[in-house]
């Protein structure tokens, strides 16, 4: 666990992972916004990195839902907020369904300079908003911690 300025991050040097976990909510019925928020240790001009989501419901295999994307030649500026979304090139969360447990890893390449994971923000469509009535937004953030 490391520290960003005021926020409690994960921090990834270069060929590290950091990781993220949380669950699926209850409601849950579609996927509208799934980020990732970095903020860089110093500028980098050609920023390499592999996220992989896996899922599971009770009583499925831990990874029996894994996807995973390559980003690369990211420009970074030291201390900038970036927002990666893990709906693009390939949706990351396909697969997520209602009570999911649900973890990410951020693999940093060869030549990265460090980051700090802030956490995922996680905006969906409510199972509710099927039944004809209004169709809200409603928003989930995960935070870095570690366990042990």
């Amino acid at each position: 666990m490391a520290n960003k300025g005021a926020y409690a991050t994960y921090q990834v040097a270069a060929q590290g992972s950091g990781y993220l976990e949380g669950s699926v909510p209850q409601d849950f019925l579609q996927i509208t916004e799934f980020l990732l928020v970095i903020v860089p240790d110093a500028d980098d001009a050609d920023h390499d990195v592999t996220v992989t989501v896996v899922n599971a419901a009770d009583g499925e295999t831990e990874n029996i839902h894994t996807v995973n994307n390559a980003y690369a030649g990211l420009a970074l500026t030291i201390n900038e907020v970036y927002f990666l979304s893990l709906l693009a090139p390939t949706n990351l969360a396909a697969n997520l369904a209602a009570n999911d447990v649900l973890g990410i890893t951020y693999a940093s390449g060869a030549q990265n300079s460090t980051v700090h994971l802030l956490g995922v923000r996680m905006k969906y469509r409510p199972r509710y908003a099927e039944q004809g009535g209004l169709s809200p937004i409603l928003e989930e953030f995960y935070t870095c911690q570690v366990l042990g």
